[in-house]
């Protein structure tokens, strides 16, 4: 176990060091001075930035409230907004932090609704998540299409690979309807089942798949289901959409950007980062990705890793509003609990 645990830190700090020699290499092909003469333009209007993803956060939170069975009151729902950034925190930290975080939303709410029945929500809501990314990358083939001239070849390519994207999901989907991770843990190899699925576990397993079964078969959710894979496809494509635009005519006006070529470089940046997702903190590759695709685009790189950098704050800046919200919540808990064991004497 102890190996283990060492190869994989050995193996993060390796790849760590790959992201940040592709940061090096950016710097030395565009300089540090443009970016400082970004950020000076910029100023205060970081915040601007920062705060238009409250509405995605917003936006992401309500397509996971409106997949529970139950009928939760509204007045719950800024609960379950801080949940979901309290989870998101960690994707800052690491690549699958986003998959680490995702008990952690269940569990900021398992007052409001059952552990078992938030996990489940939380599973299909990881599930839509994955198919509007995949949408993301349909639409920046698409928007790729009419901005490059990409040749036939890669057009093909492109969409072979999201069709058989496609095809994995609506499996995971249908597997999901029959019992897919009591089905996951049939296919582990038997040394693993054996060491760590006990038939308490198991029996837990199976309840959690009963839960997204009930999502999955009530016809009166479909619309639910619909309206959450909407809510995560446009949240995440036009609040960073926005983000991308704004920081380029903050910085460069007079450049001719427009919104496409801001869809296109995030979209780009997302598909690359998606690629490398070993590389800790994307650190390098973000930087790289809109730097090449300005490139691309036929404009100068420099102001590719200005945006990689002014993302990367911003999702610093919410990592510590998330961390922020746990300890509070954290806080919380042991005030009640200590009001709970008052009240006994």
């Amino acid at each position: 176990m102890k190996k283990d645990k060492k190869k994989i830190s050995a193996n993060t700090i390796i790849f760590l060091m790959a992201g940040i020699l592709i940061l090096v290499i950016c710097f030395s092909m565009v300089g540090i001075a443009p970016m400082i003469w970004h950020f000076k333009l910029i100023g205060h209007r970081f915040w601007i930035i920062v705060s238009i993803h409250l509405f995605s956060n917003i936006f992401l939170a309500m397509g996971w409230f409106i997949l529970f069975t139950r009928k939760i009151s509204w007045r719950y729902f800024p609960k379950f907004v801080a949940a979901r950034m309290a989870g998101d925190s960690t994707t800052f930290i690491n690549a699958l932090g986003s998959i680490a975080g995702e008990p952690l939303k269940a569990l900021y709410v398992r007052d409001i609704v059952p552990l078992k029945e938030g996990l489940a929500t939380i599973f299909l809501d990881r599930t839509i998540h994955t198919i509007s990314n995949t949408f993301i990358m349909l639409t920046g083939i698409v928007t790729a299409i009419f901005v490059l001239d990409l040749p036939p070849a890669s057009i093909v390519l492109s969409l072979s690979l999201i069709a058989a994207i496609f095809i994995a999901l609506f499996i995971v989907v249908k597997k999901q309807a029959e019992g897919i991770l009591e089905y996951l843990i049939i296919k582990m190899p038997d040394f693993i089942t054996k060491k760590y699925i006990t038939d308490e576990r198991m029996r837990h397993i199976r309840a959690l798949d009963d839960e997204i079964r009930l999502i999955l078969h009530n016809r009166s959710k479909r619309k639910q289901i619909i309206a959450s894979f909407l809510l995560h496809y446009l949240s995440l494509l036009v609040i960073s959409t926005l983000e991308i635009y704004l920081i380029m005519i903050y910085t460069e006006p007079a450049s001719g950007y427009t919104a496409v070529d801001a869809m296109f470089l995030y979209i780009f940046g997302f598909i690359l980062t998606s690629i490398m997702f070993f590389i800790p903190a994307n650190v390098g590759t973000g930087e790289g990705s809109y730097a090449l695709a300005l490139v691309m685009l036929g404009f100068r790189p420099e102001l590719g890793v200005t945006i990689g950098f002014i993302r990367r704050l911003r999702s610093f800046a919410w990592t510590l509003i998330g961390l922020a919200l746990m300890v509070a919540s954290g806080m919380n808990k042991k005030d009640d609990a200590a009001k709970g064991a008052g009240s006994e004497h």
